[in-house]
């Protein structure tokens, strides 16, 4: 990953988060998960 990625043409940041580590990653963040239903 580079420091400053570039959107492509068309999409635009809506949020961010704060960057993650050992200590403050939320633990439901660590449970097998998905974010779109399959198929």
């Amino acid at each position: 990953m580079t420091a400053n990625p570039v959107l492509p043409d068309g999409v635009q940041l809506l949020r961010t988060t704060e960057v993650f580590d050992d200590h403050t990653i939320p633990t439901a963040l660590l449970a097998a998960h998905r974010t779109a239903p399959e198929g």
